[in-house]
């Protein structure tokens, strides 16, 4: 699990974007399985999990009819059991049918990340997902991100959160100013060392 650190404006979210082919890069490539993912576009959008901070949910639908309008575009086969999951997962099975307008943040989070993860994909990209969340959303996400790593995604996600990043990366990547500025596995930079780079940006 890859984990982005770094001050506001340090350009995670651009990074993110990048890789999730929203945006394309000025130099250097986006490569997937050997390939650049900008040749094969509708291939890999398909295995791509992508939460940005816009959540891209309709507040006049309800939690059922989004992930139902979502799974239609994706294709996602046997998809009225695959809503329940995904539901069932991010804990919002008894919000099924309310008005996504009636929700608070923390549970249109839960229901964007619900959203990335209907089609099975084996990338996931997470742009801040705690954002705005109480500690029973952190810990529900905590266990929704161990679940689909040791199911084989490859997750990169951002965050402020220096002690629940930490917690949960395998490598950690501290961005400032658009550039990498250091790139460690979790085995060889202690929580006190990472925390000293970012205090020195």
């Amino acid at each position: 699990m890859h984990v982005l650190f770094g001050p506001n404006g340090a350009g995670k979210t651009t990074f993110l974007k990048v890789i999730s082919t929203s945006m394309k890069p000025h130099k250097g490539a986006i490569v997937f399985k050997g390939k650049d993912v900008f040749t094969l576009l509708y291939e890999f959008r398909c295995v791509l999990g992508f939460l940005s901070h816009d959540l891209s949910l309709y507040n006049n639908l309800t939690a059922q009819e989004n992930l139902q309008f979502w799974s239609e575009l994706y294709e996602v086969k046997d998809w009225e059991l695959r809503i329940e999951e995904v539901l069932q997962l991010v804990g919002l099975k008894d919000s099924t049918d309310k008005f996504v307008r009636q929700f608070s943040r923390g549970m249109k989070q839960r229901l964007a990340i619900a959203r990335s993860m209907l089609h099975f994909p084996e990338v996931i990209l997470w742009d801040e997902p705690y954002t705005g969340i109480d500690i029973t959303t952190t810990q529900i996400i905590n266990q929704i991100m161990n679940r689909m790593k040791n199911e084989g995604a490859l997750i990169i996600f951002s965050t402020h959160d220096v002690s629940a990043g930490y917690a949960l990366a395998d490598t950690i990547h501290v961005l400032d100013r658009g550039k990498i500025v250091a790139s460690r596995k979790k085995s060889s930079l202690s929580y006190d060392e990472l925390q000293d780079i970012l205090f020195g940006l």
